[in-house]
């Protein structure tokens, strides 16, 4: 398959090294900086340029603070099919007009997008989603993630406000500029409507990890009344247990606990998620895709 990256950060050249191990062929790759090698190969400066290679399908990795709507729209009049790791996730919960315009677009030009990774679109909304189905009554979900951020780039850092005062950071918050995992929210959403739980109104807490007085990680807490609540742990340091946990109440209570990769190596987990859905993808239906579509044994397994 014929793959192109629209962002070529650190996750895309983790992603790009997944897809090559499945046997696919990296054509185009843009990025307002230039990207180090091997993607710098198949440097491209324009998106017109990124279709030109006529990609089957691209990943969409740029830093969080662009035109998503308008930069997914573009690739899919070209006719691309698109993966995205940078939120266009469970879109209807908070941009339902952008949802609209790209399951338009992408209906009308024959292709599809999807919004994945490992958080959003696994550990914190679809095992949830998956392990509540071992329920005959679920009362509660309750899921918290910590995670190794050291394997992520400088955009991704500066995201998560890595560096800055503990003051810095707060005022960062409060006006916007420091958002952490948006989709978080869209997580809550997205668990909802699979499952049928009531969400109350929703509640977020930002904090920030310190170390020396400086921010080396955060604490993301999404509380959904009484029935959900969500956290995520960044750490640039592990001072804490590196694993996910997912703890349902209800008839039978469960608790499911994930480590490993998908807190000490989740680049790879993320780079798992989109190129082991691309085969998927390209086959589904034209328009807008939700990970709770996927099936149930979503893999391109390599063995030795």
């Amino acid at each position: 398959m014929r793959v192109g990256f629209y962002g070529a950060g650190a996750m895309a050249h983790e992603i790009a090294d997944a897809s090559a191990a499945h046997g696919h062929e990296t054509v185009a790759a843009l990025d307002v900086r230039r990207p180090a090698m091997p993607l710098e190969a198949v440097f491209v400066q324009t998106a017109a340029e990124l279709i030109a290679a006529q990609p089957d399908v691209v990943v969409h990795s740029p830093p969080r603070d662009g035109d998503l709507i308008g930069q997914i729209s573009e690739l899919l009049t070209g006719g691309c099919n698109v993966v995205s790791i940078a939120g266009a996730f469970h879109l209807g919960s908070s941009d339902p007009g952008g949802g609209d315009t790209l399951g338009r677009i992408a209906k009308e030009h024959g292709v599809s997008v999807i919004g994945t990774g490992v958080n959003p679109g696994f550990v914190l909304d679809l095992a949830p989603i998956f392990v509540s189905g071992a329920c005959v009554r679920v009362d509660r979900i309750e899921a918290r993630r910590v995670v190794d951020l050291r394997g992520y780039g400088e955009s991704v850092s500066e995201m998560y406000g890595i560096g800055l005062s503990q003051l810095e950071f707060s005022e960062a918050v409060a006006g916007g500029r420091i958002t952490l995992h948006r989709e978080l929210v869209q997580s809550a959403h997205l668990i909802a409507d699979a499952t049928g739980i009531e969400l109350g109104p929703i509640e977020e807490q930002k904090l920030p990890v310190l170390d020396g007085g400086t921010v080396a990680g955060f604490r993301h807490i999404c509380r959904a009344g009484d029935a959900l609540e969500l956290e995520l742990h960044g750490l640039m340091r592990l001072d804490a247990v590196a694993a996910t946990t997912i703890s349902i109440k209800g008839d039978p209570g469960l608790e499911v606990v994930m480590s490993g990769g998908f807190s000490e190596r989740p680049e790879r987990i993320v780079a798992a998620r989109v190129v082991n859905l691309f085969d998927w993808l390209v086959d589904s239906p034209p328009g807008l895709r939700s990970i709770t579509e996927l099936p149930t044994a979503l893999h391109n397994a390599r063995t030795a």
